[in-house]
């Protein structure tokens, strides 16, 4: 069997240094068909909802269209047709839907979603929002300053550019009906038209852009004969309101000074059709970054939101959170009514005069409230739990194992397609699971707190840890059943199935704080490495270990890899990934087209290729990361392509049949095809 070794790189990456306010650079948008086995009925980040009393419907990344037909109690996936992001959603009737996303996507269904057409805009680019007064007359925001308009039932489509040439994206649109449309943009636009897009009125004017980080750094540093004016501006995330002439925008603003950077964020009312603008209050007061956004107007006075809030009395890891405001006045006031559950990010919400209310957010988050908002369930579901799944295997041959954090055992015997859990943990021995190997599928391993063995695919297992005198968290591999290892607390070799172990590698430097984190083999040659990054080479039997040269000087943390005798590979953060042909002798970074703070956390290979998951802060700042990136190389990694996007907490990949398997956090797993 191939050699695997993983280990998560320890420590976060650094969030690149863009401004608030600013749109970060995004990755090629490479969302490919995936199965999501947990969480259901989808993992993917959700970012609109729409609904009638009949029937609701949310949709959001890589395709990702769901249905409820019982006030959001329960949910299913519907095939779309398509595999880009999808970013919003409305509709006249519960029979006449329109949904708009990434790369020119208009989907319309006039059968209630039972089937969706693609139709064909003129060159609308990303699509960030869609808006209708009737059936026939919608309206789609999109990237460039296009705002698409059809007057015929998506027949055909006329290009609107409310803001002239300019590079300014569009963030959303709304309206009263036919005689007030609203129009908002990343460069914190406002504009109006009382006259079906034929003219528009800019109620808040065009800033400019900040400067990516580098340029930032550049200006600040020319000189300068005369002081300069600092460099500042907006963008308008979103526009809704209540009734004419009353509206509600969030929007971040930002300074630039030769001193530094500032922002907020905020939101803003008008009562007169934009001619003046108020901050509302609220009530306690929310954080410095309250997070405005998810604003949905239930009817012409109410309003519900979240916002992000400090709690100073608590840890601070656990001091932000988000929670539900309400207004009564059409956005003029609003107080909190509840916490959403910790976690629980929210993009969008949403209630109709007789159902609950619904909020929907970051990896398939579904919540709903059955008493305005005053508590909240959960309606997506975790059906192998929410611990953190950090290894798999796979016999070739159907037989699949996946294991994590909280004693998570899961075994699948139909090549993936369904798993059972299974709790093989002993009292006393802990109950976190890091690594799992065998040799067939008659003799499996797992290891973590403790290492435990199953001949009868987990009916029964016995415990067979090293005897360390230290505890340690365990990772196993193996060549065969008479060549078996233990990394933890030293290294452990068995060559009689694990009846009995000895230790090969003790070194002297070795102290509990510095655990081996993983074991692999390349050819004759063993290799261990610690959590803290060193890399050791070993014989054959283990018998004599070496310390080999970080593959960077400031290389303190991360993974290494390999499966045969092509490649040794590093994986780290700041942009660390690095090859050795040489057994680890030297290494040599290799490029991608990824960001200097991208941390590498696993690499897989399927079939001919190599697939090495990411994650890359720049694509989502200034927020926190919401997706990974999944990069693709047919030269045996040499020079690296964007394959597909992913939602963030994937810590491992493997390979189930011909499907690529991405497990992680909160119980994730999700099989690319």
């Amino acid at each position: 069997m191939l050699g695997l070794a993983l280990a998560v790189a320890a420590g976060a990456a650094v969030v690149a240094g863009i401004l608030p306010g600013s749109i970060g650079a995004r990755a090629a948008e490479a969302p490919v068909a995936r199965l999501w086995l947990s969480p259901l009925p989808s993992g993917e980040t959700l970012r609109a909802i729409w609904g009638s009393d009949k029937a609701l419907w949310a949709v959001g990344d890589a395709c990702a269209i769901l249905k409820s037909a019982d006030h959001g109690g329960f949910w299913l996936a519907v095939e779309s047709g398509t595999t880009q992001n999808l970013k919003a959603i409305w509709g006249s009737t519960e029979g006449d839907l329109w949904i708009a996303g990434d790369g020119e996507t208009i989907l319309r269904s006039t059968d209630g979603g039972a089937g969706w057409h693609r139709l064909s805009p003129p060159g609308g680019g990303n699509l960030e929002a869609v808006w209708g007064s009737e059936a026939h007359d919608v309206y789609f925001a999109g990237s460039n300053g296009q705002l698409l308009h059809t007057e015929d039932h998506g027949r055909s489509f006329t290009t609107i550019r409310p803001l002239g040439d300019t590079d300014e994206q569009l963030t959303a649109v709304w309206g009263t009906g036919t005689d007030e449309i609203c129009v908002s943009g990343d460069r914190g636009s406002i504009v109006s038209s009382s006259d079906r897009g034929q003219t528009w009125t800019a109620v808040r004017k065009q800033t400019m852009r900040p400067l990516p980080p580098g340029q930032q750094v550049a200006a600040a540093a020319a000189p300068k004969t005369a002081p300069a004016a600092p460099a500042s501006g907006s963008s308008a995330l979103s526009i809704t309101g209540t009734r004419r002439g009353d509206w509600l925008a969030v929007l971040t603003s930002w300074t630039a000074t030769r001193k530094g950077n500032t922002g907020a964020i905020g939101m803003q009312h008008t009562a007169d059709a934009g001619k003046t603008w108020k901050e509302p209050h609220v009530e306690p007061t929310p954080a410095p970054w309250p997070g405005f956004h998810a604003f949905h107007p239930a009817d012409d006075r109410t309003v519900y939101g979240v916002a992000t809030f400090e709690q100073w009395d608590r840890p601070a890891e656990d001091r932000q959170r988000v929670g539900l405001i309400v207004s009564r006045d059409g956005g003029a006031t609003f107080e909190r009514r509840s916490f959403l559950p910790r976690g629980g990010g929210v993009n969008a919400l949403w209630r109709d005069s007789t159902g609950p209310l619904i909020a929907v957010g970051p990896l398939g988050l579904i919540l709903r409230s059955r008493d305005d908002g005053r508590t909240w369930e959960e309606s997506s579901t975790h059906p192998f739990g929410t611990a953190t799944l950090r290894s798999s295997w796979t016999d070739g041959a159907g037989q699949v194992w996946i294991v994590g954090d909280d004693c998570t055992v899961l075994h699948s015997s139909d090549g993936g397609s369904r798993f059972e859990p299974q709790r093989p943990c002993p009292a006393g021995a802990g109950s976190e699971v890091r690594s799992v190997w065998g040799s067939s599928a008659e003799d499996v391993y797992i290891a973590g707190s403790f290492v435990s063995r199953t001949v009868d695919r987990g009916m029964h297992w016995a415990v067979v840890s090293p005897p360390a005198p230290v505890a340690a968290l365990w990772h196993v591999w193996g060549r065969d059943p008479t060549d078996l290892y233990a990394a933890g607390y030293g290294v452990w070799r068995s060559t009689d199935n694990a009846q009995s172990w000895r230790m090969v590698n003790g070194s002297r430097s070795r102290t509990p704080a510095d655990e081996f984190g993983g074991m692999f083999g390349i050819g004759k040659d063993r290799f261990s490495f610690t959590d803290n990054g060193r890399l050791e080479r070993g014989s054959k039997t283990g018998a004599s270990w070496q310390g080999l040269p970080p593959p960077a000087p400031a290389w303190h943390t991360g993974a290494f890899w390999s499966e045969g005798t092509l490649a040794l590979w590093a994986l780290g953060p700041s942009h660390g990934l690095f090859r050795s042909t040489d057994g680890g002798k030297t290494f040599q970074p290799i490029p991608t087209p990824l960001g200097k703070s991208t941390t590498f956390i696993a690499m897989r290979r399927r079939e001919d290729q190599l697939y090495l998951l990411a994650d890359d802060p720049s694509l989502s700042a200034p927020a926190p990361s919401t997706q990974l990136t999944v990069l693709v190389s047919s030269d045996e990694g040499l020079s690296w392509s964007t394959y597909a996007t992913v939602p963030a907490g994937g810590v491992a990949l493997g390979v189930v049949e011909k499907d690529l398997l991405i497990i992680g956090a909160n119980g994730q797993i999700v099989r690319l095809r």
